[in-house]
């Protein structure tokens, strides 16, 4: 068979066409093989990517919370350091010692109520406190001293009614506030006390009587509640349960009796760390025996 030049020129033309376009399928082919190749792997970085991201994300939210916590921690450290430092508070007895009694009260109860309130009025003004007890609970009385020096505590305050006859006084006309301090008779314990007698004269709560030295038989003695702590400490005893007027200011003014006594811890804790203590001399002496 046997063609014309045309139509040798149009079968060629055909079957470059056809090569063409067989050309073009295959790159067709070939293109959709390498674009699914790239979105499958596209996929995988992807997956790869969001697991990363939120593993990330995860900890980065966990070390921030860490970070932030820590930072709270070293903030409210260095809070207590700037404004307060450490207060330890001991209210007196507890659990099988009741303390004083009377008819219709119990020393342990009265002095853990105080507590709780001062404990918190300190922690307002940034104070770090510790209690000796918290609860209805025996706490030996030496052991409390111990438990402020393991504490590092700044001062000491072991909170206690009065009770019966004081000196010439009847038990029913004996009242207000007076302080126990280390018969070494030092000054900083000194100015515990009156600064806490002071606060309390002028809250009209409890009337302040005097800061003494030693024990109530034993000028040259210690309660354990000053001989046992290391630092500056004083044993109050806030008011007489035989006076009305005194249960008055425990049973219907306990915040004000607190906030006296957060005041004078936090004016004595001041005077002490700016080396403050001697400009108080007047002070006091106004709350001294007149025979010491």
């Amino acid at each position: 068979m046997h063609y014309t030049d045309e139509e040798i020129i149009e079968i060629l033309i055909a079957q470059k066409k056809a090569k063409l376009r067989k050309e073009r399928r295959r790159k067709r082919r070939n293109n959709l093989i390498m674009l699914s190749i790239v979105l499958v792997l596209f996929m995988v970085l992807m997956g790869i990517l969001i697991k990363v991201t939120i593993n990330y994300v995860s900890e980065n939210r966990e070390k921030a919370r860490a970070q932030a916590a820590a930072e709270q921690s070293a903030e409210d450290e260095s809070k207590a350091v700037k404004n307060g430092g450490v207060i330890f508070i001991d209210p007196g007895h507890g659990g099988s010692d009741p303390g004083a009694e009377t008819s219709k009260r119990q020393e342990k109860k009265d002095t853990l109520k105080i507590a709780r309130l001062l404990k918190e009025d300190l922690e307002k003004k940034g104070y770090k406190v510790y209690m000796s007890r918290s609860t209805d609970t025996d706490v030996d009385r030496q052991t409390r001293g111990k438990m402020a020096n393991n504490k590092n505590a700044d001062l000491f305050v072991s909170i206690h009614r009065n009770t019966g006859d004081a000196g010439s006084e009847t038990a029913a006309t004996a009242s207000g506030t007076e302080v126990w301090i280390k018969a070494s008779n030092q000054n900083k314990s000194r100015l515990l006390g009156s600064m806490l007698l002071n606060e309390l004269d002028k809250s009209d709560t409890i009337g302040a009587r005097q800061v003494k030295a030693g024990t109530l038989t034993d000028r040259n003695d210690d309660y354990y509640e000053n001989s046992v702590p290391s630092m500056p400490s004083c044993l109050i005893e806030l008011g007489f349960m035989t006076n009305k007027k005194d249960n008055e200011a425990i049973d219907k003014k306990a915040d004000r009796v607190a906030a006296a006594m957060a005041s004078g811890i936090d004016k004595t804790y001041k005077a002490i760390k700016t080396d403050k203590v001697n400009s108080y001399s007047k002070l006091m002496d106004k709350y001294r025996p007149d025979d010491e």
